[in-house]
This record gives structure tokens, C-alpha cells and sequence, in this order.
């Protein structure tokens, strides 16, 4: 039985000939997010003492509320990573190129027009949260705070198109370097900022100065590589790529972005429904769990780009063999992930915040414990629903998991708070979302 479960444990991480890099880029995915874990879990106690808990709740909606601005083209990555990782596997590098600019054009041309709105945007979320100008004092420093924020907006959808091109190349351990080395800069400024007294628009200009830094990265490591990708006008792709980006997958990827958006925005609900101080408690009590999710969540991600490359050559029966053998440990990670936070959760927040300011509720980490176990769980036949273009089926399963989680969440609210949530998630899945995700591994040739 051991020689047989390493056996298959190797098979596993093979990939079918792509041990070396894939092996590369777990390894460098882990070590980014380890970094991630550190700094986001280092900084909340931080935040939390320097900003206070009103105002570290309102930066915790200011993300939430920019990562739901996505909507409008974040749809389009689906489509985007399918078709550079196909060019990629059939090495037509000049349709990469083409590909790559017009991506890049879309996507920074939508942050430009949205930012022309982040005020009104964010003084709504403001007035929206329960706080008001008056406790908010809405001087100078707030309107600069939502300037910053806009211009770290644009900063992200232009480095964003650069991780995906990286990524869909099978070039993920360069990309998570140069986004360590921007993650750094990010940490070591606001450390500094917020230790000599700055407030909120400092933490906001020390995310922008990261990305950027990390944009510079990728632009030099293209240009040092021989990509040949860099922007360009003459290389344009313009409506040709265009067709090509919004063609018959994108409105499958299009309900996907939405829905996922949508499964991400609880801080942001629970801001408007209670808020700023109750999504600060949220923040807290689910922060944890969703690093955790993001770390299982790396292993079907980085593995996305290679089964995209299996499935244009058409190794269907290497996949499915892929897929079998992985679901097991992905089920196996996300019990003992979930039953070491149930019992572990609230002395860690203690320990992370101070008893203070931990929330005191024993039940919110059960139920946070939980849902964090069905979300993990049902990531890895998602992914490979993604990968494969099986967009039908998985909108379905997702769409009425976005739609079963809010309805029971806004119902059970008035009674049991931001617990709800998480109490909705589990009831969504148990009855029904989690079988159906289970479902989608089941592949076959074709796309729907």
C-alpha cells in the first residue's frame, strides 16, 4: 500500500511531463501567499491600533468595493488566460502579442473610466457603511485617501494583464517573484507610515507604490526574456482580437466573473447591512479562513494553465486522470484546515489582535470554520470546469450558490449578524452546491 500511494502521489505532481515547472510554481505560488499571509496578518493589528476599528472597517469596504468594481471587465480574464495559454501551447507568439496589447488596452482603459467615479463611489460606500461625514470627518486626508485609491486602481488592472500573460506561458514562479518584491515594498512602507503616525491615504499609497514596483518588475523581465509582448501600437490586435476575446466563451466567462464577484463581496454586505464597525468584527473572524482558502486555492490555480495546455493538445483521458487522484487530497486539506480553525480560531485572534478586540462569539468561528471547509472543497473541480471551457454547468452550480447564500443571509441577518453568512454558505452547500460542484469532474471532449 505505501509503494501504491507514492506511486500515485508521483503521478500526481508529474502532470504529465511537466513535473519541473509545475513543481516550480507550487513552490514559488506557496511562498508568495506565505508572504501575503504574513503581511496581511501582521498589518490588521496595526491598522487596528493606529487607524481604529471605524476607520480600519472602512479601509477593509474600500478594498471590498474595488475588488467588486472588477465586474465590468474582470470577466474578461477567463477568456484572456484561455486564449494566450492556447497561443502559448501552439507557440504563435504574434497572436500572443495581439492578445496581450489588447488585453492591456481593455483593461486599463476601464480603470481610466472608473476612477472618474471612485469619488462619488467611495463617498457613497462611506455614507452607505452607517458612519457618516461627521464621524468621518471628511477633510482633506479622505478625499486624498480616495485619490490614492484610484490611481492604485489603475495600477492594478495594468499589472494584472501582465500575471495572467506570465501565468497563461507557464511562466508563474517569475511572475509570483516579481509580485513578492512588490508585496515587500508594500509592507515595509506602511509598516513605516503608520508606526510615524500616518493615517488611511499613506496605507493606500504604500499599495500603489508596491504594484507599481512590481509593474516595473514584469515590464523588465519581458523585455530581458525576449518576449517580444511589450505594448505597442502597431501590434494592436484591434477588433480582430477583440472578436476573439468576446467570442463564444466570453459570455460563459462573463456570468462566471459576475458570480464570483458576487461569492467575494459578504465584506462589503455586511458593511452596508451593519456597518463599518461590524465588517471590521467580520474582517476578523474571516480573514483567517480566507487566507486559508487562498492558499488551497493555489494548487487548482497553478494548475489551471497546464490543463489548459492539455486540453488544446487534447490529453482529455490525462486530465481526468489529473483531476481523480487530486480531489482526494483537496478534500483531505480543506477537513483538516476546517476543524483546526473551529477549534483553534479564537485564540488565534486573540493572540493575532489582542482579547479585546477579538470577537468573542465561539459560534462565528464554527460556522466560519465551516463554510471555509465547502469552499475549499469545491475549488478543485471548479478549476477544472474553468480550465476546460465547461462554462454552462458551471455557471449554473455558481449562480444558484450566490443566489441560496445571500437569500438565507439576508434573512437569518437580523437575528444572528454577520454569523449568517457564513451559516448560509454551509446550508447552500450541504443541501445541494457541493454535490453539483462534485458533478463537474466529470469530463469530457467538447465545451458547453
Amino acid at each position: 500500500m505505501r509503494v501504491i500511494s507514492l506511486e500515485r502521489v508521483a503521478s500526481f505532481i508529474k502532470l504529465g511531463g511537466l513535473a519541473p515547472q509545475f513543481s516550480f510554481a507550487i513552490t514559488t505560488g506557496y511562498a508568495l501567499m506565505g508572504l501575503n499571509l504574513l503581511i496581511q496578518l501582521g498589518l490588521v493589528p496595526l491598522y487596528i491600533q493606529k487607524l481604529g476599528k471605524v476607520q480600519f472597517g472602512m479601509l477593509m469596504i474600500i478594498f471590498s468595493f474595488m475588488n467588486f468594481a472588477a465586474l465590468g471587465v474582470g470577466w474578461l480574464s477567463g477568456g484572456i488566460a484561455r486564449l494566450l495559454g492556447e497561443h502559448a501551447a501552439r507557440q504563435d507568439h504574434e497572436q500572443l502579442a495581439k492578445t496581450y496589447i489588447t488585453a492591456k488596452v481593455l483593461y486599463v482603459g476601464y480603470a481610466v473610466v472608473v476612477v472618474l467615479l471612485l469619488g462619488v463611489i467611495g463617498a457613497i460606500s462611506f455614507v452607505l457603511s452607517g458612519e457618516g461625514p461627521a464621524s468621518l470627518k471628511w477633510d482633506d486626508s479622505v478625499w486624498l485617501s480616495i485619490g490614492i485609491a484610484a490611481l492604485y486602481f489603475i495600477a492594478q488592472y495594468d499589472f494584472a494583464i501582465d500575471r495572467i500573460t506570465l501565468v497563461a506561458m507557464t511562466r508563474q514562479p517569475a511572475a509570483d517573484l516579481i509580485q513578492m518584491v512588490g508585496l515587500c515594498v508594500t509592507a515595509l512602507f506602511v509598516t513605516t507610515w503608520l508606526v510615524n503616525g500616518g493615517g488611511m491615504a499613506g496605507v493606500l499609497g504604500g499599495y500603489l507604490l508596491g504594484t507599481l514596483m512590481a509593474r516595473i518588475g514584469s515590464w523588465r523581465y519581458m523585455k530581458q526574456t525576449g518576449l517580444h509582448i511589450l505594448p505597442s501600437l502597431s501590434r494592436y490586435g484591434g477588433m480582430d482580437s477583440w472578436k476573439k476575446l468576446v467570442g463564444i466563451t466570453s459570455g460563459g466567462y462573463f456570468i462566471y466573473g459576475v458570480t464570483l464577484l458576487a461569492m467575494q463581496a459578504d465584506t462589503m454586505v455586511v458593511g452596508w447591512l451593519g456597518g463599518s464597525a461590524l465588517a471590521a468584527e467580520f474582517t476578523l473572524v474571516w480573514k483567517i479562513p480566507e487566507v486559508i482558502i487562498q492558499l488551497i486555492w493555489r494548487i487548482p490555480g497553478a494548475l489551471e494553465p497546464y490543463i489548459i495546455r492539455l486540453d488544446t493538445l487534447g490529453r482529455y483521458e490525462r486530465i481526468q486522470d489529473i483531476y481523480k487522484q487530486g480531489l482526494g487530497w483537496m478534500l483531505g486539506a480543506s477537513v483538516l484546515a476546517s476543524v483546526m480553525y473551529a477549534l483553534l480560531g479564537h485564540p488565534f485572534v486573540m493572540l493575532w489582535v489582542g482579547t479585546a478586540q477579538a470577537p468573542s462569539s465561539q459560534l462565528a468561528y464554527v460556522f466560519a470554520a465551516l463554510a471555509m471547509f465547502w469552499l475549499c472543497a469545491v475549488r478543485w473541480p471548479a478549476g477544472f470546469a474553468h480550465a476546460t471551457v465547461r462554462l454552462r454547468q458551471l455557471n449554473w452550480v455558481a449562480g444558484l450558490e450566490v443566489v441560496g447564500k445571500l437569500t438565507i443571509a439576508l434573512m437569518l441577518f437580523p437575528k444572528l449578524g454577520y454569523t449568517a453568512f457564513f451559516i448560509a454558505i454551509s446550508l447552500v452547500h450541504f443541501f445541494g452546491a457541493f454535490w453539483m460542484y462534485l458533478r463537474l469532474g466529470t469530463y469530457s471532449k467538447g465545451r458547453t
